[in-house]
């Protein structure tokens, strides 16, 4: 997924040469019968095997580095995720480049929504957050303690009328947890995050709404409301790993499976949740 959390890039690799390669899925345009009515083609395997890269988004969405394992050593492409590339750029000598400039655009997002909180509130974040997800709307921060510490209170004295759920504001490092910017509570979530294999998608997650976390464990998908209460499992099918992506106008979830059948190619589909 993107870092607007709005796309999915995806590979096909069980078709022709023309049809294989990189797909990209806007979520933000309502499908009219298929996902494929939404999706764009980037390359396909007529150059080489586009179908078989590994793939990473730039922090404004704009461009996918694609790398292709070669018998000596990778191979990596820059394309644009507008349509078709025709030409490829081959980045390989160039990736340190193309990475500090990525990281300088990731940084300048992360200091302007850290510079958009509470001066009080931005050392605290600062010295005890690994900050996981913002929440859709900016108000709510999951995260993992980098520390164990005890949070001060922002808003003194506290809000009236606020959500009654037992908050915890001794937080134990490793733990995960939600902190509400507008009420200044605290919510642990779980113990610790499940193992993940490398580079995969934390299987834990915002839903678009804001207010419910997406939980992906013991082969099931739950959801919870974000200060851990009413947890209910939504789908206990088959599916691939992690690649579970909530659709941006909180109406379904999108998945990667074979339907439990190991014959065929995983392929996306989406739960409807209302």
């Amino acid at each position: 997924m993107d870092p607007t959390e709005t796309k999915l890039a995806y590979t096909v690799s069980s078709q022709s040469a023309a049809t294989n390669g990189i797909y990209v899925l806007d979520m933000s345009l309502r499908p009219i019968l298929t996902l494929q009515n939404t999706s764009t083609q980037l390359i396909d395997d007529t150059i080489t095997a586009f179908s078989t890269a590994n793939l990473s988004w730039s922090p404004d969405s704009t461009q996918i580095l694609a790398t292709i394992q070669g018998t000596l050593s990778p191979t990596t492409y820059l394309l644009t995720t507008n349509g078709m590339n025709q030409a490829p750029q081959d980045v390989t000598e160039t990736i340190a480049t193309v990475d500090a400039s990525w990281q300088k655009l990731k940084s300048q997002k992360d200091t302007a929504q850290m510079n958009s909180l509470p001066k009080k509130l931005r050392t605290v974040v600062a010295d005890n957050f690994n900050i996981l997800q913002w929440s859709a709307d900016d108000t709510k921060i999951l995260y993992e303690a980098s520390q164990s510490a005890t949070l001060p209170l922002v808003i003194n004295p506290p809000l009236i009328g606020t959500d009654s759920t037992a908050q915890l504001r001794e937080i134990k490092k490793g733990q995960i947890y939600v902190y509400d910017l507008k009420e200044d509570r605290n919510y642990l979530i779980l113990s610790a995050l499940p193992p993940v294999k490398e580079n995969a998608q934390l299987p834990l997650m915002w839903y678009p709404d804001s207010k419910h976390l997406v939980y992906i464990h013991d082969a099931k998908i739950d959801m919870m409301e974000y200060d851990a209460q009413n947890q209910t499992t939504v789908y206990a099918g088959p599916f691939e790993d992690t690649f579970v992506f909530p659709w941006p106008d909180a109406t379904r979830l999108v998945i990667l499976t074979n339907l439990g059948n190991p014959s065929i190619s995983p392929n996306l589909y989406t739960i409807g949740l209302k």
